[in-house]
């Protein structure tokens, strides 16, 4: 359902210049490295006891970025040197996530499993940010505050040492999704490409942000009497990204 209104957005989409007052929109895309740390104790069974931890940096990942927004040229004084915008986004991304199964860890030490599991993540933030428009080149810093659905799923085992005797799970985790709040900083350049005939203004975009979604679980397996299947911890990314905005004056 997420990616349907993302797409509606898509057709929407391009950002701000730092000229005249007006509405924006904006279209990016990224890389982002993503990366979380938990150790979550589950029992499968009243007698089972297993760790899951996860310490990793996930793979890489296309990160894809939609908006509309408002800009302000003269909000803090009447040179416009400090533009304004207040915008809506929104965001998805996939990461692969790793990590490490202890099983029967209530019983001692025994042969570790190495699980995978991927988590898609769609957010949606309301994002102000401030731009000098002294440079030809106009630095930015922004901020976000929001709402993200991490969907975890695809969670299988393999034995760490494929010698030993660990078995992985026969019935693997369901996949569930988790809401969570969302937040993000970020620091970024933006130059005018093109103005239009009708005096809008195209420019192009550079930006970095650190962004945290939150927290990511997994389903239960049919397999365990518990209620609740493991913590993998919150999913924070480092995101350089590229985009194009669209002011219409």
């Amino acid at each position: 359902m997420f990616k349907r209104y993302s797409i509606i957005l898509l057709f929407l989409s391009i950002h701000l210049s730092a000229f005249a007052n007006g509405v924006n929109i904006h279209v990016a895309t990224g890389t982002g490295w993503g990366n979380t740390s938990n150790t979550d104790r589950l029992y499968l069974n009243p007698y089972v006891e297993n760790a899951y931890t996860m310490s990793n940096t996930a793979s890489s990942a296309a990160f894809y970025n939609v908006g509309v927004g408002y800009q302000w040229v003269n909000l803090f004084s009447k040179q416009p040197l400090i533009a304004v915008n207040l915008g809506a986004n929104a965001y998805y991304a996939k990461y692969n996530l790793s990590g490490t199964n202890s099983p029967f860890i209530n019983a001692g030490q025994f042969d570790t499993l190495n699980y995978q599991v991927t988590d898609v993540t769609n957010s949606v933030l309301i994002e102000p940010k401030m731009i000098y428009t002294g440079y030809l080149f106009q630095p930015y810093i922004l901020a976000g505050l929001g709402v993200t659905w991490n969907k975890t799923s695809s969670y299988s085992e393999s034995p760490t040492n494929p010698t030993l005797t660990a078995a992985p799970v026969p019935v693997p985790f369901n996949g569930t999704t988790t809401t969570n709040f969302a937040y993000e900083l970020g620091i970024g350049v933006q130059v005018l490409l093109y103005k239009t005939s009708h005096q809008n203004n195209i420019n192009l975009f550079l930006d970095y942000r650190y962004m945290n979604w939150g927290q990511m679980r997994l389903g239960t397996t049919p397999l365990q009497t518990t209620s609740r299947g493991p913590d993998l911890g919150r999913l924070q990314t480092q995101i350089f990204s590229i985009g194009l905005e669209y002011q219409f004056a």
